[in-house]
Order: C-alpha cells, then sequence, then structure tokens
C-alpha cells in the first residue's frame, strides 16, 4: 500500500477507535473484546505454540474432554458397530460446539453492545458489515500489516477445521441476531 492509503488508513482507524471511545461502552470494547480475542487465540494455538503448558487443549485431540467423549463414547460406538466413524465425528462436535459457540458470541456481543438500539435496518446491515471486517481481518490476515492486528488475527496454525468452525460461527451469530430481533423485523 502506497504512503497516502497509509495515511488515510491510519486517520480512518484512529477516528472509529476514537467515535468508540467516546461511547458509554467503547472503553469496555476496546479493553474487553480484545482480551477475548486474545483467549480464542490462545485456545487455537495452544498445542502449536505453548507446548511447555503442562496439559493439553481440552477440546484438541488428546484433551480431557475428546478423550472422554470421541475416544471413550465415540470408540465404544464404532466397536460395537465396527465402523470408524463416531470419534472422528464426535471429535469434530466438540470443537464446533466449543469453537462456534465462542465466536459467534464475541460477534453476538458487539451487535448486543453496540448495534441492538439502531434503527432495525441500519442494525443488521451494519452487523452484516462487521463481520465482513472481521473476516478480512481475522481470518484472511488482510490488515496484519497494520497496528496489532496481526496479534489479534487467526493464528497461521489454525488448522482446516478451525476454518470450518468460524464459518459456522457466522452463521450462528447471524442466526441469534436475528432470532433475537425477529419481532423488531
Amino acid at each position: 500500500m502506497s504512503i497516502i492509503g497509509t495515511l488515510i488508513f491510519i486517520v480512518v482507524a484512529v477516528a472509529a477507535f476514537k467515535a468508540i471511545a467516546d461511547t458509554e461502552k467503547g472503553g469496555f470494547f476496546l479493553i474487553f473484546m480484545p482480551l477475548v480475542l486474545l483467549f480464542i487465540n490462545f485456545t487455537i494455538g495452544w498445542d502449536n505454540y505453548w507446548s511447555d503448558v503442562p496439559f493439553p487443549n481440552p477440546v484438541d485431540p488428546g484433551g480431557f474432554l475428546d478423550e472422554f467423549v470421541a475416544r471413550i463414547i465415540g470408540g465404544f460406538l464404532d466397536s460395537i458397530i465396527g465402523v470408524s466413524f463416531f470419534r472422528p465425528v464426535f471429535s469434530w462436535l466438540l470443537g464446533m460446539s466449543f469453537y462456534s459457540f465462542e465466536l459467534a458470541g464475541f460477534h453476538v456481543l458487539f451487535y448486543n453492545l453496540f448495534l441492538r438500539d439502531m434503527d432495525r435496518d441500519k442494525s443488521f446491515g451494519v452487523f452484516i458489515l462487521w463481520l465482513f471486517f472481521f473476516s478480512l481481518f481475522y481470518i484472511f490476515h488482510l490488515l496484519d500489516d497494520f497496528f496489532v492486528f496481526s496479534r489479534f488475527s487467526m493464528p497461521f496454525s489454525a488448522n482446516v477445521n478451525i476454518k470450518w468452525y468460524y464459518g459456522i460461527s457466522i452463521v450462528l451469530a447471524l442466526y441469534i441476531v436475528y432470532d433475537q430481533n425477529k419481532d423488531r423485523w
């Protein structure tokens, strides 16, 4: 990006951060939301970056929840039927329920904090723009060269399943926001 484009981006980003900070819940957003993103990224990158953590990520393969749900229950069903189906499916569903609900909750929290009180047509449109911007920044790493966005975007070590979970979280967030506000629309 050219110097002029970078300067324009910096001016727009500073204006957006100032507008967010001037709202009633803006300080909360600027402090809490990055912490939530760091928590999500920590759980995604746990097995790859922090090998000295004394126990594995509970929802990743090898974690105690995965051991219980996928290996014991799914493995038991597989051994009864004589297939290798339930163990990987239960493992995938466990990861999906954890990461998708976590990421969908992040988006729904953003909607409830900032967009719920807007006009009904504008709020859903701005929410769609938020999801688009967040996806470009978080999963596609398009803003990694600016500020600290690279610290908050999805770790490069995220596997394909995590990217599927993110897609499911977008659909889930849209459904939750629609369901919460269907009487308004």
